[in-house]
C-alpha cells in the first residue's frame, strides 16, 4: 500500500472498543497560494522544487548572448553596440549571468518576472538601456483602468508604500518596466506559477519530511493508545474530540501517545511507522510529479530507479530541448520587443556555441558538414561560425568520384569496355543474342 492509503486509513478509520472513539481528523489542509508562501514552501522548503528551478536557472543564466543585425541571409555580430554593455553587466552590481538567473527563477516560482530599465531620454543612444534591475513578484502592483479595468501601468510597492511607477503608453504599448510571464489560461494580466499545479504534491512532500522528524524525534516509534474500560459520556467525548484535534493532528504531533480515561483495558500502537508508511519510495514519487511539473527529467536531480532514458546524456539534451530552449526563446522575443521596437533588422540572440550538454549535438553537426560532398569549403566554415578563407569557395569530393577524363580514360574506350562485357556475358549464359535460342 503507497504511502497515500496508509495516510487516509490512518487518518479516518474509526475505532471503537469500550467507550474510546477515533475520527477523522478533518480534511488535508493546503498552503495559501500567493507568491510569499510559493518562494517559503517550493524554493526554500522543498529541496525538489528548488533543485528543478534552481537547474533552470543555473542552464539559462549559463548561456552568453550577443547583439546582431541582419543583412540579407547574413546575420552579422555587432560588437561595438551600446546594448553588448548591459549583455556582460547589467548594473554596477549585477552581472548579465546572475540577471537572467535571477529572471529565470522568479519565473518559475511566480510565473511572472519583471525587469527595469534605466536608459536615456535624448540622445542617439535614447531609450537604449544602460542598466537593468530585475524586481520582486510581490513588490508590483498593477495599476488598472477605473472604467475598463485594463492594465495601464505598474507601480513598485514596499510596505504599502508606492515608491515608483511606470506607466503604459496606450498608444505604442511601450514601458519601461518589463513583464515576462508564463501562460495564464484564467487571468490575462498575471502569469501562472509553476509552483501551481505542483503545490500539493510539494505540500504533501514538506509534510511527510516533518512527520518523519517527529517520529524520529519520538525514538521512531509511532504512539501508543491507551483504552479503557467503560462508556464516555459527552463531555469527556467532546473533550477527548478536543483533545485529537490539538494533540494528535499534524506532522508535528506524530508518535504521541494517546490516553483515554477510565478503567486500564488495553494498548495498542496508533499510527504506523515508516516502514510500514513505505515513507522513502512515497516521498520519491511526489518527487517525480514535482520534478515532470518543471520539465526536468528527474534522473539529473538524482531520483533512483529512473530508466526512461537510456542514459545521462540523453536526458541533459531531452532537458534542454523541452524547457531550456523554451525560457531562452521566451526571453528573447520578449527582450527584443522591448529593447528594439521600431528595429526588425537589429536583435539580441543567445550563443549556444559552448554549452556543454549540446556538445554531442555540435560533434554531430561538426561530422555531417565535415562529410557533406555538396558544400564549398568556405560554406562548411560558415555553416560552424567560423570565418571565410581565401580561395575557398570551391567545392571538394572523394578522390574516387573525379571525371573520367582527369582519371585519363577516353569515352571510346569506356565503350568498347561496356561491349566487351555484354560479350563475354552472353557467352557465360550460353544464349543465342541474335536468335535467342538456347543452346
Amino acid at each position: 500500500m503507497n504511502i497515500f492509503k496508509r495516510v487516509i486509513n490512518l487518518f479516518t478509520r474509526a475505532i471503537t472498543a469500550s467507550g474510546a472513539a477515533f475520527s477523522g481528523l478533518g480534511g488535508a489542509r493546503w498552503s495559501t497560494r500567493n507568491y510569499e508562501n510559493f518562494a517559503k514552501e517550493a524554493y526554500i522548503t522543498n529541496f525538489i522544487s528548488y533543485r528543478c528551478i534552481d537547474m533552470i536557472a543555473q542552464s539559462v543564466a549559463s548561456v552568453p548572448w550577443s547583439v546582431f543585425k541582419q543583412d540579407g541571409k547574413n546575420r552579422i555580430e555587432v560588437e561595438q553596440h551600446p546594448l553588448m554593455r548591459i549583455l556582460h553587466r547589467t548594473s554596477p552590481t549585477t552581472g548579465f549571468s546572475a540577471h537572467q538567473y535571477a529572471v529565470a527563477s522568479f519565473l518559475g516560482i511566480a510565473g511572472n518576472a519583471y525587469i527595469e530599465k534605466l536608459a536615456p531620454e535624448t540622445g542617439p543612444n535614447k531609450g537604449m538601456p544602460f542598466e537593468l534591475h530585475v524586481h520582486r513578484p510581490d513588490y508590483i502592483k498593477f495599476v488598472l483602468d477605473d472604467n475598463t479595468k485594463e492594465l495601464i501601468g505598474y507601480a513598485l510597492e514596499i510596505s504599502g508604500k508606492i515608491l515608483k511607477e511606470w506607466p503604459i503608453d496606450l498608444i505604442t504599448g511601450h514601458c519601461d518596466l518589463l513583464q515576462i510571464k508564463k501562460f495564464h489560461p484564467t487571468n490575462d494580466i498575471e502569469g501562472l506559477s509553476p509552483v501551481e499545479p505542483a503545490s500539493k504534491s510539494i505540500d504533501t512532500s514538506n509534510e511527510a519530511l516533518t512527520w518523519n522528524k517527529s517520529l524520529l524525534q519520538n525514538d521512531a516509534r509511532p504512539g501508543t493508545m491507551f483504552i479503557f474500560d467503560g462508556v464516555l459520556g459527552d463531555n469527556q467525548f467532546n473533550r477527548l474530540q478536543r483533545q485529537l484535534d490539538k494533540k494528535m493532528s499534524g506532522p508535528e504531533n506524530a508518535g504521541k501517545n494517546l490516553i483515554v480515561e477510565g478503567d486500564m483495558k488495553d494498548a495498542r500502537p496508533f499510527g504506523f511507522s515508516p516502514h510500514e508508511m513505505d515513507f522513502l519510495e512515497g516521498n520519491w514519487d511526489l518527487a517525480r510529479q514535482v520534478a515532470m511539473t518543471f520539465g526536468v527529467p528527474s534522473m539529473l536531480i538524482g531520483i533512483p530507479g529512473e530508466s526512461t532514458y537510456n542514459n545521462f546524456k540523453e536526458a541533459r539534451e531531452y532537458f534542454w530541448d523541452t524547457t531550456i530552449f523554451f525560457y531562452l526563446m521566451l526571453i528573447k522575443d520578449e527582450y527584443n520587443n522591448w529593447f528594439f521596437p521600431d528595429d526588425d533588422k537589429t536583435f539580441v540572440e543567445y550563443i549556444l556555441d559552448d554549452v556543454p550538454a549540446l556538445a554531442p549535438r555540435r560533434q554531430e553537426k561538426w561530422d555531417m558538414v565535415e562529410k557533406s560532398s555538396t558544400m564549398t569549403i568556405n560554406e562548411k566554415r560558415e555553416e560552424l561560425g567560423m570565418e571565410k578563407t581565401p580561395g575557398g569557395d570551391v567545392l571538394l569530393i572523394p578522390a574516387t568520384m573525379i571525371p573520367l577524363d582527369m582519371a585519363g580514360v577516353s569515352e571510346e574506350e569506356v565503350d568498347d569496355s561496356e561491349s566487351d562485357m555484354d560479350v563475354v556475358v552472353d557467352e557465360e549464359t550460353d544464349v543465342d543474342t541474335e536468335g535467342l535460342d538456347v543452346k
